[in-house]
């Protein structure tokens, strides 16, 4: 699948392009790891009694040609300009990019199905999978909505920054509580890491809730961060909508007491 022409004209402003994984991250479908190993991504019931996904992720008869939907090749096969050889060298620089471009004006922003990602881990430290949501619409949302690679990279790379331990937080977990017992030093502060690890959901949503309102939003289309059945809460001090999510978001997760996180990604 390519760009539409229009889209293609206008999915850049810049020449220039941020440093960002080979293009070999990002092959004509999804690499097949990912197909046999993560099983937690995929398109949503299209409507509230169907169950589309096995143990939350892709249909039973989910290919490698359909992952995407029949026919359907990397939407971010097309990009305008190639990802090496660029002036940028800083992560910083590419998100900068990518919030401060204005959506392209030609695409219609259709409205289209909830897709989403199952985070690599238990907690949100690992990051999501560094490919777009797989989805049967034709073209791929993110085509049609004005979003490139370097933007959805860029997004899940910064978003899983926020979800890891930083310097300050590794150093505070090793702070001696027992000095005469190593072990128990060495013991304690892997606990307060994992404790750490657990509770980075409102630093992830800044980085969020940030993108939704410079970005995906004036292209139509919402992050939601989910932990299992429930929507993890706004950052302190900010709004987040309410809007009900669609019935076949609920649909795709029979079972209640599934805690993973997951990126949905919805129309607007």
């Amino acid at each position: 699948m390519s760009f539409p022409e229009d889209l293609e004209e206008n999915a850049h402003t810049s020449t220039t392009t941020c440093p960002g994984p080979s293009t070999s991250v990002l092959h004509d479908v999804l690499p097949p790891s990912y197909i046999a190993e993560s099983g937690g991504s995929g398109t949503l019931p299209r409507h509230p009694g169907a169950i589309a996904t096995k143990r939350g992720g892709l249909p039973p008869h989910t290919t490698a040609e359909g992952i995407m939907g029949a026919h359907t090749v990397n939407p971010f096969k097309a990009l305008v300009h190639p990802i090496a050889g660029n002036p940028f060298t800083t992560q910083d620089e590419c998100v900068r990019q990518s919030l401060s471009r204005p959506p392209a004006p030609g695409p219609s922003y259709a409205s289209f199905e909830p897709m989403f990602l199952l985070a690599e881990g238990k907690n949100l430290n690992k990051g999501f999978p560094r490919t777009p949501p797989p989805s049967d619409s034709h073209p791929h949302p993110f085509a049609s909505h004005d979003v490139n690679e370097l933007d959805w990279v860029g997004f899940l790379t910064e978003a899983k920054a926020a979800g890891s331990l930083t310097e300050k937080d590794i150093k505070h977990s090793k702070i001696p509580i027992v000095n005469l017992v190593p072990f128990v030093n060495r013991a304690s502060a892997h606990g307060v890491q994992q404790f750490m690890k657990s509770h980075k959901e409102e630093a992830v949503m800044q980085v969020i809730q940030k993108w939704s309102h410079h970005f995906f939003e004036p292209r139509k289309m919402r992050v939601i961060l989910m932990k299992g059945r429930n929507r993890v809460p706004a950052a302190k001090g900010r709004l987040s909508s309410l809007d009900p999510l669609p019935p076949q978001v609920y649909a795709s997760i029979p079972d209640e007491s599934d805690c993973r996180f997951r990126l949905l990604v919805v129309s607007v």
